[in-house]
């Protein structure tokens, strides 16, 4: 259903935007708004502005900006709907209930999440059935009682073909919903059937709490086929972006201030079970970097508990090195050989978990040993290959200052001399030397710099869109009629202002824009969730950004005392300042002619018409 711009405007103008963002970016305060790094676009210097007053945000390093709304969808991947949706509930409105609402009306992905939560309500109740009964067995045997079988919506699938898709058919799901999310699939005889049968359930959330897939262990004595299943990546699961327990995990990972990655959906479930609640899990996959970037929303320090066994010690080996270079401070969980977090915990419990959690080795430091453990290193050979390699991952963290710190760590282990430290300093900056293009690939922070010309010539764009071809009078004309009705009449008001005043185009078709939505009580948010382009919406959104105002040096522009500024003032003085310009730019255009055609009597009268003009505006009020 649509609802009408009132409700819209009721559920933007009660949100806490920066409560809202807050929840994924670390913002700072500065000045009247919050700072952060962008959740959109890697960056190692915060340009992501959170504007509270004005109820927007924008990133001068990758563009994007919008308020609460578009944020929700942008971020979280909703529909409008569903943002406005989840919004309203956040915050105590209640939305106005179609009562002709129809399924078909929802869009794909509102489908494809629904379908995928009703089927997890279904595994889940069925576990407590019959038929779930030798599963909920299997989940007690791991000491998993029913509070953690409820936090995590543990579950049963029927050994059946089609029990999951004919309830879900009678819930009025199509069978493209179903196929797409991979809940079901035709089998050689072009049957549909259900994907997971006689398994128990792990539902996989992504962070935000939504079912996005599932995890389905074997039950049955058929030894044809695969103990272990997952959903097949579709359009809202995608494994190397989701880590299995963070919808659970992220409070206590933004309270303890570090997080605790594992393999597998047992060994979230076992420590969570045992009072360690800060736990994700990469669900038997390697690691990733957008996996990464999902967690550094919520801290910056990593402690590793993978398998004690060589294939887990050296899966950490690759998971710490990766984290490292996006900016981890990586530590490492050391258990026995042959066990895993589940089964540590399990038969040992919670407490001596915690206790390895505090032996927890810097990755360096364990690397040095697990080295030592495996080479010889009383040779110059083994040395060098093993001080390369700690230069290596060095040279790849993001932050310098760290590096020196490890460096002088490792020639203490190692006892280098002080010309092996002086060589290993060399080799770590030609190590950074070959990386250095992927950092420079990040945003720049100076983009936010937007700067507008002073010149006193007008542009030719040729019609093309672009901000920067804005004129400083452009801009504060703009954003004053940005602010409503009221101030749009006072420009024609107190002013002789005409649209043609505004000499670039892309200035022109800005208060087009504007002028239309003037009629509306929030001009800004009608346009961002209005049917404009991209380029539109972002231009919008930079002129009502405070930090995007151009510098101080447009009072002596305008020749305005600072104290004395108004925005009738700024109006007046603006239109101004633009008919100004336009008459030097014309004096210019006849100078040319002049030359060109030096006995053109009517050159030089029209010469003369514009300089007498342009002497009457100067000394006009």
């Amino acid at each position: 259903m649509k609802y009408s711009q009132d409700i819209i405007s009721k559920v933007i103008e009660s949100v806490d935007l920066v409560d809202l963002i807050g929840e994924n970016v670390r913002l700072n305060k500065r000045g009247r708004n919050f700072i952060g790094l962008c959740p959109f676009h890697q960056e190692k210097t915060p340009s992501f502005i959170v504007s509270p007053d004005k109820g927007i945000y924008k990133c001068f390093g990758c563009g994007k900006g919008g308020n609460a709304v578009s944020f929700m969808i942008d971020f979280h991947s909703y529909s409008f709907n569903e943002a406005l949706k989840q919004l309203a509930g956040k915050y105590g409105i209640v939305l106005p209930k179609d009562a002709d609402y129809n399924k078909d009306d929802d869009n794909k992905r509102d489908q494809l999440f629904r379908s995928l939560q009703e089927s997890a309500n279904y595994f889940n109740k069925l576990l407590y059935s019959k038929e779930g009964k030798e599963t909920l067995s299997y989940l007690k045997g791991r000491d998993f009682d029913d509070s953690i079988i409820s936090k995590f919506l543990l579950g049963h699938s029927p050994d059946a073909n089609s029990n999951l898709y004919n309830y879900l058919r009678n819930m009025g799901f199509k069978d493209d919903i179903l196929l797409s999310n991979g809940l079901v699939f035709k089998n050689e005889r072009n049957q549909i059937i259900d994907r997971f049968r006689n398994r128990a359930i792990f539902p996989i959330r992504d962070y935000i709490g939504r079912v996005v897939g599932f995890g389905a262990r074997y039950m049955g004595d058929d030894k044809s086929q695969s103990k272990y299943i997952n959903s097949p990546q579709n359009e809202v699961y995608d494994k190397s972006s989701i880590l299995y327990g963070l919808f659970e995990a992220k409070n206590s990972i933004r309270s303890k201030g570090y997080a605790i990655l594992t393999e597998g959906y047992a060994d979230v479930i076992s420590l969570v079970q045992n009072g360690i609640d800060n736990v994700v899990a990469t669900s038997g996959t390697a690691l990733t970097k957008p996996q990464l970037i999902l967690l550094k929303r919520f801290t910056n320090s990593l402690y590793i508990s993978y398998d004690g066994d060589e294939a887990g010690l050296k899966a950490a080996e690759s998971a710490s090195e990766l984290a490292l270079a996006e900016g981890f401070d990586v530590l490492i969980i050391s258990l026995p050989d042959y066990e895993d977090p589940d089964s540590f915990v399990r038969k040992y419990g919670g407490e001596q978990f915690e206790y390895q959690i505090r032996k927890a080795k810097a990755y360096l430091e364990f690397k040095i040993e697990r080295y030592k453990l495996i080479h010889k290193i009383n040779t110059p050979f083994a040395l060098s290959n093993l001080l390369k390699s700690l230069l290596e991952i060095i040279a790849k963290i993001p932050d310098e200052i760290q590096h020196d710190f490890y460096i002088k760590e490792i020639a203490n282990r190692l006892s280098l001399s002080e010309q092996q430290l002086k060589e290993a300093y060399s080799l770590k900056n030609k190590f950074r030397d070959k990386y250095l293009l992927q950092f420079e690939k990040e945003a720049n922070y100076a983009k936010n710099q937007q700067k507008f010309s002073n010149d006193a010539i007008v542009k030719k764009d040729n019609n093309e869109f672009n901000i920067g071809n804005l004129f400083p009078e452009e801009v504060h004309i703009l954003k004053i009629v940005l602010k409503g009705s009221d101030e749009l009449l006072h420009l024609y008001e107190y002013t002789d202002f005409e649209e043609d005043a505004l000499l670039s185009s892309t200035a022109r078709k800005l208060f087009e824009i504007i002028t239309v939505n003037s009629e509306f009580g929030d001009i800004v948010n009608t346009i961002i969730l209005g049917d404009y382009p991209e380029e539109i919406k972002d231009a919008i959104l930079t002129l009502r950004i405070e930090n995007m105002m151009p510098s101080e040096n447009w009072y002596s522009l305008l020749n305005i005392e600072r104290e004395d500024v108004d925005e009738i003032r700024i109006i007046k003085d603006s239109v101004k300042k633009l008919h100004i310009r336009k008459i030097d730019f014309q004096i210019e255009q006849v100078k040319q002619l002049m030359q060109n055609e030096p006995d053109n009597l009517h050159h030089i009268e029209r010469f003369n018409e514009l300089k007498i003009k342009l002497v009457k505006l100067k000394n006009s009020e």
